[in-house]
């Protein structure tokens, strides 16, 4: 056994294990009790456009979730608590989750022999549909143990949507609880979560008061020269010592809340026992905590932490000495405590609005928003643990559509809703072309999906309800595509044109140079936009009455629908709309380039919609194409954006 993990069983080692760092967050909104989850009447969630993780996604930067042995359970007990939510919008029968070195210990007889764990104890991980955030236990979804888990590496579950865990906004509620079989004396195991189709989030303890614990981790000579690529050389590291996490203030009848309280326990601050290096009394944290463990002590001057932040060693030390930031919706830091609490002891930090509160530091507003909380200085080997009344997310959290509206279409950015199977030649949605095609977003077609060509998808998720034929293709579709038995549906009324504020065009007016004025225009006649054409507007919807869409490459569009919810006679969110009856609505032929962008919803459901690159095409910055037959390729790359802002694409009440 080489010298660092003899180091990791000698008393010094197992007491730098023993010295876990814990804090409690409990956030306080005065008036407003609802999460960042919405109250009731509020709309299911968007869907995910990316992978939704916790901590982190990456396999090498150090940061796990975090279980500990029977000399810490007093703070941090034996299990670890996690919130898994499917968005209604976008759900198919079934989602993914991923385990990350969901093993202890490398599943050998000694710890040693794995990675990121200081134990063998197995560990069991269950999932409970919980659609009252209770933390009810009544429905078992599933049970997993750690000895058919993967060590280093991610061990994915497919699990099926129980109708148990639908919640009021029609979105799937899971809890995730890990837990020691038979906990040690010492040591902890280490584990991360991952799922491309639902949101992980740790905390929302007010029904529940569960807590969940984090570690920044290196346990062996292997974790070491992953957390240091050039080991013994400590210059470089993957692993910095700060962690971000993300919750929502929402929305309140008294403008927002009024105070942010943060608990950290046993943070061991005190590098040394000079007085201007000490854990001191903080004024405003009397006692303890009523739901501390028995293992608190009163606040008080700990003076030097035992073990100390930071730590004697540079393996483990990250400096500054562990602190706690807050930053508002607008990137504005609001509070920083850098006097941590000291050894075995809870301490509060509070940002309030009130200046008579004896507050760490008073701010003029706490507006609904999403906040960020930065935790700086976090020693390698030390945990955290935590505990709040509001979701924590390791990104800025899904934000709810407004009371009395949907996603419109599911939340997807691509929808064909042709539900014919690939008998046909072009039915459905079509990848095709030499090119590549980034969507940020998810598809669906509610018949057949085709892939033709050599060129490369990447997609949040790209779903199908018949077919898929890719026979004879070299497109690359990742992740692979995956069948789902429920079709979108969608239906937007159509704008009306008699309305005095309606605009009346013909579609030979769209030459030169156009500048559009915000509003609905009501558009009769084809609609042929060349080279040198310069189609721009912002907050407009253009109704194209009876006739074709066509943008070739050479002109520069650049439209955006209103974002308001005042904009009648114009459709909110709604750029293009294209009637007609399914499969015989006028076709939309869009040939973007580099200098377009199309910015809201283009609505042709009963239209064949082409939307070809033929130079590097971004569709960015929220765009959402709803067709009856989608065909997306061409010769250069297109990228679509969908829900890359905190704007979602909403269907009108």
């Amino acid at each position: 056994m080489n010298n660092f993990n003899r180091w990791l069983r000698s008393k010094s080692g197992t007491t730098t294990i023993a010295g876990l760092v814990v804090l409690a967050l409990v956030v306080a909104v005065v008036g407003q009790f609802a999460g960042w989850w919405g109250g009731p009447g509020t709309a299911g969630l968007p869907p995910l456009t990316e992978d939704s993780c916790m901590p982190t996604c990456s396999e090498t930067d150090g940061r796990f979730l975090v279980l500990a042995g029977s000399n810490m359970a007093s703070f941090g007990g034996f299990q670890n608590t996690a919130w898994v939510i499917v968005p209604k919008n976008g759900a198919s029968d079934s989602f993914i989750l991923s385990i990350f070195d969901g093993d202890s210990g490398g599943g050998g007889t000694s710890w040693y022999e794995g990675n990121w764990d200081t134990m063998t104890a197995s560990v069991t991980y269950t999932l409970y549909a919980n659609a009252a955030r209770d933390g009810s236990t009544n429905m078992v979804v599933g049970t997993w143990s750690s000895t058919e888990m993967s060590n280093n590496a991610w061990y994915d579950i497919n699990i099926d949507n129980v109708q148990e865990a639908v919640d009021e906004h029609g979105d799937y509620v899971y809890r995730f609880v890990a837990t020691l079989d038979t906990p040690p004396t010492k040591g902890v195991s280490s584990f991360k979560l991952k799922s491309p189709s639902a949101y992980i989030s740790v905390a929302g303890s007010g029904n529940t008061d569960a807590s969940f614990g984090l570690v920044g981790m290196v346990a062996t000579m292997g974790d070491a020269q992953v957390i240091y690529p050039n080991y013994p050389d400590l210059a470089n590291t993957t692993y910095g010592g700060a962690w971000e996490f993300y919750f929502t203030l929402p929305e309140s009848p008294e403008g927002g809340a009024s105070y942010i309280e943060i608990w950290n326990g046993d943070a061991d601050r005190g590098t040394s026992t000079d007085p201007l290096d000490i854990d001191t009394d903080d004024p405003d944290t009397d006692g303890v905590p009523a739901w501390a463990g028995p293992a608190a002590v009163a606040e008080r001057e700990g003076k030097k932490g035992n073990p100390a932040d930071d730590s004697i060693s540079s393996i483990f030390r990250r400096e500054p000495s562990i602190q706690f930031t807050l930053i508002d919706p607008d990137g504005n830091e609001i509070g920083r405590d850098i006097d941590a609490g000291g050894t075995e002891e809870w301490e509060k930090f509070v940002v309030s609005t009130d200046p008579n509160s004896g507050a760490d530091a008073v701010v003029d507003n706490l507006p609904a928003g999403i906040y960020k909380l930065r935790i700086e200085g976090l020693d390698l080997y030390n945990s955290i643990w935590m505990n709040t009344s509001l979701d924590l997310f390791s990104n800025p959290p899904p934000q709810r559509c407004t009371p009395g509206q949907e996603c419109l279409a599911g939340g997807y950015a691509i929808v064909a809703l042709n539900p014919a199977d690939c008998k046909g030649q072009q039915n459905g949605l079509l990848f095709h072309g030499t090119s590549y095609t980034q969507l940020k977003g998810k598809a669906i077609s509610n018949g057949c999906l085709r892939s033709v060509g050599t060129h490369l998808v990447e997609a949040a998720a790209v779903e199908y309800v018949k077919e898929y034929d890719n026979k004879n293709s070299k497109v690359k579709i990742v992740p692979d595509p995956y069948q789902v038995n429920t079709p979108v549906t969608v239906d937007v009324a159509a704008p009306n044109c008699s309305d005095p504020a309606a605009k009346q065009m013909d579609g030979k007016d769209f030459k030169g140079e156009v500048n559009l004025d915000p509003g609905l225009y009501c558009i009769t006649g084809d609609v042929t936009m060349n080279a040198g054409d310069v189609v721009t507007g912002d907050d407009v919807t253009l109704y194209f009455l009876d006739g074709k869409v066509t943008i070739n490459g050479g002109a520069t569009v650049n439209l955006s629908a209103p974002s308001r919810d005042d904009a009648s006679p114009a459709l909110k969110n709604i750029l293009f709309y294209v009637p007609g009856a399914a499969g015989k609505g006028q076709a939309v032929k869009i040939n973007g380039n580099s200098d377009s962008y199309f910015t809201g919803t283009i609505y042709a459901p009963g239209s064949d919609v082409d939307f070809l690159g033929t130079s590097h095409t971004e569709g960015c910055e929220n765009t959402q194409v709803i067709g009856w037959n989608v065909r997306i390729g061409g010769t250069a790359d297109v990228i679509f954006c969908y829900a890359c802002t905190s704007e979602e694409i909403c269907e009108l009440p």
